[in-house]
């Protein structure tokens, strides 16, 4: 008796329609990965009938519509809010829960924006976006560039200290691998600018990343071993190298 008992299927209920049934593959949809959900197979395919999406497309149109029409309205007190989360005597607290949960949730956080740049959904999610765009820039042109214009003055005075920040550590961080690899090209011996400064691979099979993109503020051991496989060249001296590597007349590098 308790083989049997132990041996019966497991009855459970659809999450939609509410009705009991043996929770297996036979009448429950499985993901990819072989994971049971709660929605029976008779439901699934209402949900992905033409029918079902093209009503959830309108709801979703309707409900994109009504925030448009929501934020033309409190526009103001939208921006009040804003700036006051901001700048008001709440951000400091704000900002520490922000960091507490990121410090609670980092990896996580991580693995979620490598799965959006690098991920196998990319370019799925990297379409939708657009067609998003696209459908609320030609719902309302003037509404959707107001918006985004407003957006770009609130944001353009830290967006243009973010990008000299960014080029300072740049600048810094080139000027240092520079100075470790003697200052000067190699083969002209040219040291006036570090700009026109490259750091050409002696064996391209070998590399592994871009040594001037490498984010750090320091030389680590990492970027040191890379950098050993290089050569510090002038820019003209770079393309020479690449024309007598490649042995093509006919194309730029």
């Amino acid at each position: 008796m308790d083989s049997t008992t132990s041996s019966a299927p497991r009855y459970t209920t659809c999450g939609h329609c509410r009705r009991p049934m043996p929770y297996t593959s036979e009448f429950f949809h499985a993901t990819k990965s072989g994971n049971l959900r709660r929605c029976c197979k008779e439901c699934k395919r209402r949900y992905d009938s033409d029918a079902a999406k093209a009503r959830r497309n309108a709801r979703r149109e309707k409900r994109i519509a009504h925030q448009g029409e929501y934020y033309h309205t409190h526009r103001e007190e939208i921006a009040g809010q804003t700036k006051a989360r901001r700048e008001g005597p709440q951000r400091d607290e704000i900002l520490a829960q922000k960091r507490a949960y990121y410090a609670a949730h980092r990896e996580e956080i991580s693995r979620r924006r490598k799965d959006r740049r690098y991920g196998p959904r990319r370019d799925e999610l990297l379409s939708k976006k657009r067609e998003q765009n696209r459908r609320e820039r030609n719902r309302d042109p003037e509404a959707y560039y107001l918006y985004h214009r407003a957006y770009y003055l609130a944001h353009r005075e830290k967006w243009q200290r973010d990008a000299k920040k960014r080029m300072t550590l740049w600048r810094d961080r080139k000027a240092r691998c520079v100075e470790y690899k003697g200052g000067r090209c190699e083969r002209c011996g040219y040291d006036h600018c570090h700009a026109a400064l490259e750091f050409h691979h002696r064996d391209p099979s070998q590399k592994e990343f871009i040594v001037s993109n490498a984010g750090t503020r320091r030389i680590t051991a990492r970027v040191q071993t890379e950098l050993d496989k290089c050569e510090l060249l002038c820019a003209n001296c770079h393309r020479e190298a690449h024309y007598d590597l490649d042995g093509d007349a006919g194309e730029d590098h």
